[in-house]
């Protein structure tokens, strides 16, 4: 879901995976010798404390990422996910020509193993599936966006794992730590699977909701962007039901299915909205002024920023994709009461819609910044912007600025995919399913 607090993370107990410097990794090696499993636990750790901007961090892939190390040789799956995503990560964030060969046969092997252990649990024992191994499955997830070509199965290997999380029920996601900062991570790709399919979403119960908010809370880099997670989990399931009314109908808006939807809509647009004065404040610092003057809420002139720690010097950072994502669930929950009101659109949404729309505008060039890793929250935020534009000119210049960001990742966003996730996401599910990740056309 979101980065950690960019401090060196206590990884607990676990023999010699001790932090060390890459040059001393060889000396460790010949004064304790290691096997491969704790060779690949300091290698990871190395990974996690390489100093490096805040879109080229490990952690912004998940949560989880920091309590992997004590965990590494208990699964044959999970050692082979992480060696394979770990080649990966490496070649994208210094920008190295990827060796597709070598990473094939790294990922062939992650892929055996994660199979490997999954058979050994029928349809009713794939819910006592081990930590490890479930993570195994969201770290190959993870790495069908990552690697080269087509990511055709992440939408599988996600749904494995969200399909274990749901059978376990909410009481999984808070017994460790580590399944917690799995659910952090992959809750978000539930709701918004959800929507796009035009599905109910399970997160929506009440026991999950609670455990979203107990694992996304205060412990977490972005408890803001946990929160909106968590207010959109019921929004999946009431544009499911919306779909049960006649729109052609004129009885239609004076069913009571349509009074308690609406209703539904405004008290979900009203626990968005109730945090515009926090991300207003979280953009009024120093950092975000040098970070993004247009993202700048504060008094003029600005104070020069002057960071003391690592965790301040990225906070900035978080703080504007913080509010981008804000914004984009403004676009969201608008629109989707402006459907609702049609023919007789409020002109105070609109308004405010178009502000949201012009702050995303805003931080495109942020956006960029935060590639390869930390950038994704532009898959959600670009394509409402994208939706609610009038301007040909403006939607020209998001999506040159989507290509500019994800192209180089294997993501290719045109105008159809831009107007068709828009569609899905407000309307409740494709009109006209797009694959982002086939492979460009030359």
């Amino acid at each position: 879901m979101d980065e950690n607090d960019g401090s060196i993370v206590s990884y607990g107990p676990s023999r010699n995976l001790v932090a060390q410097p890459l040059e001393t990794t060889d000396l460790l090696a010949t004064v304790v010798p290691l096997n491969q499993s704790e060779r690949l636990g300091v290698s990871l750790i190395s990974a996690l404390e390489r100093p490096s901007g805040f879109g080229a961090s490990l952690q912004q892939m998940g949560f989880y990422f920091g309590k992997l190390p004590p965990r590494l040789g208990r699964s044959r799956a999970l050692d082979a996910a992480v060696n394979c995503f770990l080649y990966s990560f490496t070649a994208v964030s210094a920008g190295q020509p990827r060796n597709q060969a070598l990473e094939l046969a790294r990922y062939t092997t992650a892929i055996s193993a994660l199979r490997q252990e999954l058979t050994q649990y029928d349809d009713n024992g794939l819910l006592s599936t081990p930590s490890e191994t479930l993570c195994a499955s969201l770290l190959m997830a993870q790495y069908e966006i990552l690697k080269p070509g087509p990511a055709y199965s992440f939408v599988t290997l996600s749904g494995g794992v969200s399909a274990i999380l749901r059978g376990c029920g909410p009481g999984r996601a808070q017994a460790s730590e580590f399944e917690a900062a799995i659910f952090m991570t992959q809750y978000p790709s539930i709701i918004t699977q959800c929507m796009l399919r035009g599905e109910d979403c399970f997160l929506s119960g009440p026991e999950w909701v609670n455990a979203m908010r107990r694992t996304g809370g205060a412990d977490s880099t972005s408890p803001l962007m946990a929160e909106l997670w968590t207010v959109l989990a019921s929004l999946p399931g009431l544009l499911v039901r919306a779909r049960e009314m006649d729109p052609a109908s004129p009885s239609s808006t004076s069913s009571p299915l349509y009074a308690e939807l609406l209703s539904q809509i405004y008290s979900i647009r009203a626990a968005i909205v109730i945090h515009s004065e926090t991300v207003a404040r979280t953009l009024s610092t120093p950092g975000v002024h040098a970070t993004c003057p247009r993202a700048y809420r504060g008094p003029v002139p600005a104070a020069v920023f002057h960071p003391e720690s690592t965790a301040e010097s990225v906070q900035p950072a978080r703080s504007i994709k913080q509010a981008t994502f804000y914004h984009g669930c403004v676009i969201l929950i608008n629109t989707v009461l402006q459907n609702f009101l049609a023919p007789r659109p409020n002109p105070a949404l609109s308004l405010q819609t178009a502000q949201s729309a012009t702050f995303v505008l805003d931080t495109l060039d942020f956006a960029a910044t935060t590639k390869p890793f930390g950038c994704f929250y532009m898959t959600f935020a670009g394509p409402l912007c994208y939706g609610v534009l009038a301007d040909p000119a403006q939607r020209g210049t998001l999506l040159a600025g989507m290509k500019c960001i994800f192209d180089g990742l294997g993501i290719f966003w045109t105008q159809e995919s831009m107007r068709e996730v828009f569609y899905a996401l407000t309307r409740g599910g494709w009109r006209n399913r797009v694959v982002l990740t086939a492979t460009r056309a030359r």
